[in-house]
């Protein structure tokens, strides 16, 4: 009779958990076994075992996916909702259009510019020179390329030096410009966006030509929107901004630089006005009453009798249409990029978790866990609690209490409190994943999260230790910069300079190979204020081994001035190539490397020293 086998692609320790949660009887065949971390479902192939040995069998299959899962997409997409823009842990996008009206970079001191409005600007830039019929361009931030010529201006760089502070390896610059257009609209009271991931940056310009002009005519204008698969009705509902006197005296006839023309008089408000004060004659819309041939903008409106204009002159179909064409704009990209799924707040979320390797050897998990509320705010603080597994897949059966994050007097800020977590195991058994237990305050009704039947992971194979870690800045040539921070360092002292030093472990036992340490450096680029941002790869050196089965590596990297703040990742590969990583540590972030500045009389050699531990 033929023996049945399924074979899954799964972390490494779980069948015990499977077996006992499944019908059907696991049978492992031969010593092969592919290993997939964070997987958010499970890969299959069905193997059948016949006469003589012979085995038939189906490719792998992907169990469908229904749901989000943790951590899929979170690293790349953290600031990429609105979630994370208030609270404990806000990211500070919305700072950048908080008020609308006005331009908070400056101090909310420069009367010509409106962050909120340059934003749109710079998708739109950005969008319309999409080719549909090529499939190439669109939000691809090929804008970083393009601030010189004629159509463009001063908003674009503002944008783009904003949105640096957010921009690394796992957040493209396009997929930043489209958050901007999110977090702007939103602000300034319009309608509700979604945001997908997955823009890829363009690594030159965009053909030069396609940006609309206020001098166009209604011909030329409807063949650069053709072009980027935008209609006539499209065209008409997508007018957008104000103009920069400096730049366009001809439209409003003061040169000044602090002259800047809105288009309608609430330019604080996302509203149908530009519509209805168009229709009665007292538009403020210089594209709509420039002299000359200048009045883009009237032509557009007019070119279909103002039906268009009309209809969304009605706030209700303002609103619904804008959001329907500021979708459209945000989500042009080449065919050759797939976007995400509509990224939404999950109701329960880990918040910046680190595992450490404590002296005793035991294992300590360090964290935050973010709940969500649908209402705004958490007036009654809940009682969350953590369960966690160990490699084997076992649950712990006791709960480990949460510290709520106190923000101003209360739970959090917005829709989310935050609560702290903080537990150590035997680094024996590990942990390989948690649920997370919320119980009503009123009800005392329990839920448990389990991020849709997977736990929420933790890998312990290589562990970032970042109580064993430092960075030492050189000091200016006025000799300012003398801070101490306390760390326990490692190896720190055998070079001169700007040191950062990261300890890892990687667990012994696994036939783990090549650990390394990945650099994320910032290249500038000439004509751009967008570095390049390139991965140095480094190999990690032995250190020393330990009594829990961690042994320890080091590694260097020489880190240029404008890279000081910047990510690194250390890794290790598994066997079948699959790789463990600990990643995405932000060299500027205090409470993950300590941060030391050292005055010197001369300049040294900056660098970037990693040292991490294998188990």
């Amino acid at each position: 009779m033929p023996t049945f086998s399924l074979m899954t692609i799964l972390p490494r320790g779980i069948w015990s958990r499977l077996s006992s949660k499944f019908l059907f009887r696991i049978k492992l065949y031969g010593p092969e076994l592919s290993i997939k971390h964070f997987s958010p479902s499970l890969q299959i192939s069905l193997r059948l075992t016949g006469p003589g040995q012979t085995q038939y069998g189906t490719k792998s299959k992907r169990s469908p996916r229904s749901k989000y899962v943790y951590p899929l997409l979170s690293s790349r997409t953290r600031i990429l909702t609105n979630s994370e823009q208030g609270g404990v842990f806000r990211s500070g996008v919305l700072d950048g259009v908080t008020p609308c009206g006005s331009f908070p970079q400056s101090g909310n001191s420069d009367p010509s510019r409106q962050a909120s409005s340059e934003w749109l600007l710079t998708a739109y830039h950005d969008a319309i020179t999409h080719n549909a019929q090529e499939g190439t361009g669109g939000v691809d931030a090929s804008l970083i390329w393009e601030t010189n010529r004629a159509p463009n201006g001063r908003a674009f760089n503002g944008t783009f030096g904003f949105m640096l502070n957010y921009y690394s390896i796992r957040a493209s610059m396009s997929d930043l410009i489209a958050l901007a257009t999110y977090t702007a609209v939103r602000n300034c009271q319009g309608p509700p966006l979604i945001m997908r991931a997955g823009r890829i940056d363009a690594t030159g310009p965009a053909p030069d030509g396609f940006v609309p002009g206020p001098s166009d005519s209604i011909t030329t204008l409807l063949s650069k929107f053709a072009n980027a698969g935008f209609n006539k009705t499209d065209m008409i509902q997508v007018a957008i901004g104000g103009v920069h006197g400096q730049f366009f005296p001809e439209l409003t006839g003061d040169s000044n630089k602090t002259n800047y023309v809105h288009f309608d008089t609430t330019p604080a408000t996302f509203d149908n006005k530009a519509a209805t004060e168009y229709l009665d004659g007292t538009s403020l819309n210089p594209l709509v009453t420039a002299p000359g041939g200048n009045n883009s903008d009237f032509t557009v409106f007019n070119s279909d009798g103002n039906s268009t204009i009309k209809a969304m002159s009605q706030p209700t179909s303002f609103l619904s249409t804008c959001g329907s064409i500021l979708q459209r704009m945000i989500d042009t990209v080449p065919s050759t990029v797939k976007l995400s799924d509509p990224i939404t707040p999950m109701k329960v979320k880990p918040h910046d978790l680190q595992l450490q390797l404590l002296s005793t050897g035991q294992i300590r998990l360090d964290g935050y866990i973010r709940v969500r509320s649908e209402d705004r705010g958490l007036s009654e603080q809940p009682t969350v609690r953590v369960m966690y597994a160990d490699r084997t897949g076992q649950v712990n059966s006791t709960m480990i209490d949460t510290v709520p994050v106190r923000f101003q007097g209360g739970i959090g800020s917005g829709f989310e409190a935050l609560f702290w977590v903080r537990t150590t195991n035997t680094g024996d058994f590990g942990i390989s994943h948690f649920n997370v237990s919320l119980t009503n305050a009123t009800t005392r009704a329990e839920t448990v999260y389990d991020n849709n039947g997977h736990g929420y992971p933790v890998q312990d194979s290589i562990i970032f230790q970042a109580a064993q870690s430092c960075q030492i800045l050189n000091s200016d040539e006025n000799g300012n910069g003398n801070l101490t921070m306390t760390a326990a360092v490692s190896a720190c002292w055998n070079n001169i300079g700007l040191m950062l030093n990261l300890v890892d472990q990687v667990r012994d036992g696994m036939d783990l190979t090549n650990p390394s340490l990945n650099v994320v450096v910032k290249v500038p680029r000439a004509n751009s204020v967008v570095p390049a941002l390139v991965v140095r790869t480094v190999p990690m050196k032995l250190l020393r081994s330990t009594e829990f089965g961690y042994t320890l590596y080091s590694g260097s990297y020489s880190l240029p001035t404008e890279s000081w703040s910047t990510t690194a990742d250390v890794w290790v590969e598994g066997p079948n190539g699959v790789k463990y990583e600990d990643g995405f540590k932000k060299t500027n972030d205090h409470e993950s490397i300590a941060i030391l500045h050292i005055s010197y009389e001369i300049n040294f050699l900056n660098v970037f020293d990693l040292t991490l531990r294998l188990r």
